[in-house]
């Protein structure tokens, strides 16, 4: 294809032509073998390319269009002394275009996407324009010369399809310029090309200067065999779609004007009426767009409310609620957001359903909003968790906070069924010139945070509640680099045998040496961990830890049991007592020597999932212990339900034995009910030679503490199992290392 174009092309330059200028070979039978061989680029392109099928089809018939056409000129100039004119050619070569056009459009169509359908319209606008301007200035004294001579109304018809066909190619193509695609431009390219070829031509038969086998002849074989080439070009756009055009466009806006003008200017010259129809045309086209735009333009508002606002409680969602803050912040003044976090309602959800959960949200939405001032925003951030925030000082918010948690006073009657939930509210408050959106929510969490660990209600918040909350974030990151790594380091506390102090089982006790700032507490790690929802992982990790230690010691024959300390986030993941019974089979050790620990006031977070766990664990043997045993407020009923062999006395207790007979009393008491249930006691704290005497007169079966004990990495154990651990008589204990 592009050899033989490319011959012809070079004939024109080489081959010696006769006086009409025509010649029969090359102008007429290479021309047209060369400008089929496109066509059959496109039909092939057709075949194979599915989702553009139809557009290389309509592109495909433009040029077998103009192919037959070129075959009809071809023959009349072998066999007829004068081409008729207009002739059969002429009509072929201007049915071409219908097709071209079509194609090109529901090309642009594929490149832009139906969200630019409007383009179209604009495309349209533009090209009645373009055609007013040029009838009212260039074609109307040519239009008085096709009057009276076919060759140039002929001319005249074809540079006006090519002009079309450039418009529609340029202005629909436009929006979707970052997604272009070879295949495009190519047609576009072509396009382009006939226009140049057809206008050169005309300007040539106005003048009677044209001549068959000259130069211009080659812009048209050039566009055939861009259009030919286009076929086997790339038509998948590679990069994403452009921002929509929601107005009117510059370019349509600008040929709606320039229309408008040529109106004005027809109220006082002569402009021809082909002209005037055009402006007129393009005019009531802009306003079809105006009208479409308006329509758009709600839509897209209706579309920005809706991404916004909670569809359940119909509030501000959490993006509303960060662009209010972004918004308020910029005003210079004070800036308090609060965070509102419910008490109690995953109790609710998960005992009476998420309808009635939902239910709930809605009504303490209506309520919150209800004590709040026009001044204050209020969204739902998510879950059970508010916000409000107002250009307002410490004081105010305050004051706010406190009208909220008063809503919330007295029970809430949902489907009958009277439910209670409170608030924790965290306020933090940027003052004037200060603002920074990320630091003042989350000292508003930090400060919400505290209000639920101390009952507050409502808390402002202070420095001294958060003096690690710049670097926390760091903390969370290097807590799940040292869970991955187990960089922990596992200490083992013995729990002896009241009667003889023999060794009766290990409480494992997590300890982490945290790279730059030296040993951490549990509690200075824990609560970062809770928060950030990294328990699970963690106690995972020191189950597995705790039962690969202990592992070697047990095959030796050793019958000391493991003491692990589990959490509420841990009995209601459905999955926990999968894992302890998968790692007890990896690491062959019998159930029965793992005692999992968890406190009163964990069970009471949700204990009909508590209990579904620990009956899985118990079923198998593994056994459950009561930690901090008398300062989780749970009524003994709800222990009673619950799978326990085993309740530790809290050391709050041991530590006032030698003082208070009402201690002494506690631990009596809860001897005797572990007797009567059939649980072990355990008495936790062991610190004086008194206490320890006290204990075992009430009747305590195991006993724990530093007086007899102190945690010690594994290695240390070994050489006290099989003996005793203090001699009778003897308050020398054999401590651990």
């Amino acid at each position: 294809m592009v050899v033989l174009i490319g011959a012809y092309v070079a004939s024109l330059f080489l081959v010696e032509r006769g006086e009409e200028g025509y010649h029969t070979f090359w102008d007429g039978w290479l021309y047209t073998v060369a400008t089929l061989l496109p066509v059959v680029a496109l039909a092939v392109r057709a075949r194979v390319d599915r989702a553009l099928r139809t557009v290389w089809a309509l592109l495909a018939l433009g040029l077998l269009a103009t192919w037959l056409a070129d075959l009809a000129y071809t023959y009349h100039d072998v066999n007829l002394d004068d081409i008729p004119i207009p002739g059969l050619s002429d009509v072929l070569y201007l049915a071409a275009y219908p097709f071209w056009i079509s194609g090109i459009v529901l090309l642009a169509l594929r490149s832009i996407g139906d969200e630019y359908r409007s383009t179209l319209l604009d495309s349209v606008v533009t090209g009645f324009t373009v055609g007013a301007i040029a009838s009212a200035t260039w074609l109307d004294p040519l239009m008085v010369t096709a009057a009276e001579d076919g060759q140039v109304a002929l001319s005249l018809a074809f540079a006006c399809c090519d002009l079309l066909m450039v418009v529609v190619s340029v202005v629909a193509l436009t929006p979707g310029v970052r997604r272009a695609t070879p295949a495009g431009v190519a047609v576009l390219l072509a396009a382009a090309w006939f226009g140049l070829g057809d206008i050169l031509y005309l300007n040539l038969v106005t003048r009677d200067a044209y001549h068959d086998g000259t130069w211009v002849d080659a812009t048209w074989a050039i566009a055939v065999a861009i259009f030919g080439l286009a076929g086997w070009l790339r038509s998948t756009p590679s990069g994403p779609p452009s921002p929509p055009a929601v107005g009117l466009g510059r370019t349509p806006a600008i040929a709606a004007l320039a229309s408008l003008a040529l109106l004005v200017v027809a109220t006082w010259h002569r402009v021809a009426g082909l002209a005037v129809g055009l402006a007129a045309a393009a005019l009531a086209l802009a306003l079809i767009r105006v009208l479409w735009t308006v329509r758009v333009l709600r839509r897209i508002n209706e579309g920005y409310q809706q991404a916004r606002t909670d569809d359940l409680t119909g509030l501000g969602n959490r993006r509303h609620f960060l662009e209010r803050v972004d918004r308020l912040g910029t005003s210079g003044g004070p800036l308090t957001v609060l965070v509102i976090d419910l008490d109690g309602f995953k109790e609710v959800n998960d005992s009476l359903g998420h309808p009635v959960g939902d239910q709930l949200l809605v009504e303490v939405g209506r309520r919150f909003q209800g004590a709040c001032t026009d001044r204050w925003v209020l969204a739902r951030l998510g879950g059970d968790e508010f916000g409000l925030v107002a250009a307002a000082g410490e004081r105010e918010a305050t004051e706010v906070a406190h009208q909220l948690l008063a809503t919330l006073d007295g029970a809430i009657e949902l489907d009958g069924i009277p439910v209670r939930v409170s608030a924790s509210i965290g306020i933090s408050t940027s003052p004037s010139g200060t603002f920074r959106r990320a630091d003042l929510i989350r000292t508003a969490d930090v400060a919400m945070y505290e209000a639920k660990r101390t009952g507050a209600g409502a808390t402002a918040y202070r420095p001294e509640l958060d003096p690690r909350g710049l670097d926390r974030l760091a903390l969370v990151d290097d807590l799940c680099r040292a869970i991955e790594e187990r960089s922990f380091r596992m200490a083992y506390q013995p729990i002896l045998r009241a009667a003889d102090l023999e060794v009766e089982s290990v409480e494992l006790l997590l300890r982490w040496d945290h790279p730059r700032r030296g040993a951490l507490a549990p509690g200075e790690f824990l609560v970062v961990a809770r928060q950030a929802g990294l328990i699970p992982q963690i106690t995972r990790m020191v189950v597995d830890q705790g039962l690969a230690d202990l592992a070697p010691l047990w095959r030796t024959g050793a019958r000391v049991g493991l003491n692990v300390n589990i959490s509420a986030d841990d009995l209601v993941d459905d999955s926990f007592a999968d894992h302890v019974l998968s790692a007890l089979e990896r690491h062959g050790a019998a159930p029965e020597r793992l005692t999992v620990e968890i406190t009163e006031t964990e069970l009471a977070s949700d204990l009909q999932r508590a209990r579904r766990t620990l009956e899985r664990l118990r079923a198998v043997g593994v056994q459950v212990s009561i930690d901090d045993f008398g300062v989780g407020y749970s009524s003994l009923s709800q222990l009673l339900g619950l799978p326990i062999d085993q309740v530790k006395i809290d050391r709050e207790f041991l530590a006032a034995l030698e003082r208070d007979q009402r201690a002494q009393a506690i631990v009596r008491s809860t001897v005797e009910l572990g007797r009567t249930l059939g649980l072990v006691v355990v008495a936790e704290g062991v610190e004086s030679p008194a206490s320890l005497a006290i204990v075992q007169r009430a009747g305590v079966d195991l006993v724990q503490g530093f007086l007899l004990e102190l945690p010690a990495p594994i290695g240390s154990l070994a050489s006290t199992l099989g003996r005793r651990a203090v001699r009778a008589g003897a308050l020398d204990p054999v401590r651990l290392r």
